[in-house]
This record gives C-alpha cells, structure tokens and sequence, in this order.
C-alpha cells in the first residue's frame, strides 16, 4: 500500500476497529451510513451495520468477506443497512465457505420488521432481490448460506448466545424511540468493542 494507505490504519496485528462510515441519513453530509469493522491480526471479524457507501469502504480497505465471522445490525434503519445485498452480491465473487451469520433485533412493533423478516424481504424468494435468494439456502450460488439471527431488543437481559475462540458477540436493548435498537459488545481476548448505535436512553 501507499505511504497513504498506511496512514489510515492501525497495524496488522492486534484488535482494531475501522470506521467505514459515520454519516446521517442526510445526503449531504459528504460521508458513507454508519459501519464499524473489527479486525483482529490484520483480518475483519465482525461488521456492525451496513450503511450506504460502506461497501466501497470495505473494499478499500481490503477486508475479505471470507475472513468475517458476523455481520450484526444495531437497528435496521435504511442508513445503517442499504448496503446489505450489496455485501451479499460482491461476495459471490469471493470465496467464501462458512456461513454469513446476520444478527439484528427483534421486533414487537409492526412499522419495523424483525431481522429475519427484514432480510427476507430484501433477498428472500419474494424480496426485492430475489434472485439472491439462493444464498439463504444449502444450494447458495456463493458457497456459502447465510443465517439470519433475531436478537432481543425489549427488556434489559444480555444477549451472548454467538461466539467462538476468537470473537464473542453480545448486546442489549437501548431505547431508540420505537425502533426496535441494541448495542453490540465485541470480545477479543482481553478486549472489549462497543457499538451503541443510535439510542437515547
């Protein structure tokens, strides 16, 4: 990479977090929709939110799709979620194997879908991208399936129910008006990554 380049990360060892996009729902803000990938020795792990424009982001920064374990959701407004077919799309071209876990909320309210619902309506057999709906499935184009996970967003009880020897997932509801919304918290070894998201508690 170019001295450039290097500036604007952190190393290739240890636990990092990038920011791919910090913007609004404005279109005049001269920034991607929010996105935080965690890297871990100089791979991405875990991808929380997919705003507009992060996709490119991610690309730039030369994270593999192949190398995530998870790609986690605070609230699944347009601004933290446009790019999600775009990821799926691009990592047709990638070789991935393992599954695509996708964590978001849940949801009590019916203006605001639950995560599964939401995902299917984007790339499920009748969604908007229906043509990628494959990829929900053991015949996955990408060789690989995603699985889509709901995640409590009422209450106060901690959510850690995704992890392996190197990342552990967990969250916990924030108020969000009545957008279903929570914050997510990354271990990696002895450190702790936390993305809240929008919230007003």
């Amino acid at each position: 990479p170019s001295k450039a380049q290097a500036d604007q990360v952190c190393g290739d060892t240890g636990v990092w977090l990038q920011i791919l996009g910090a913007g609004g729902p404005e279109i005049d803000d001269t920034q991607a929709g929010p996105s935080y990938l965690i890297w871990n020795d100089n791979k991405a792990r875990v991808l929380i939110d997919t705003g507009p424009g992060s996709s490119v982001g991610f690309d730039q920064a030369e994270a593999q799709i192949e190398d995530l374990y998870a790609i986690a959701y605070t609230h699944l407004h347009v601004d933290h979620t446009a790019d999600f077919p775009a990821y799926i799309k691009g990592s047709y071209f990638q070789d991935r194997e393992e599954p695509l876990i996708v964590l978001g909320p849940d949801s009590n309210n019916p203006a605001y879908p639950d995560t599964e619902t939401f995902v299917d309506r984007l790339i499920g057999p009748n969604g908007a991208y229906s043509y990628l709906s494959d990829f929900l499935t053991h015949d996955s184009s990408g060789g690989y399936r995603v699985r889509v996970r709901n995640v409590p967003s009422i209450g106060k009880r901690r959510w850690a129910r995704f992890g392996n020897e190197e990342v552990k997932l967990s969250a916990i509801p924030v108020n969000h008006g009545e957008v279903p919304a929570i914050a997510w918290r990354v271990d990696i070894g002895d450190v702790a990554v936390v993305i809240t998201g929008d919230f007003n508690n």
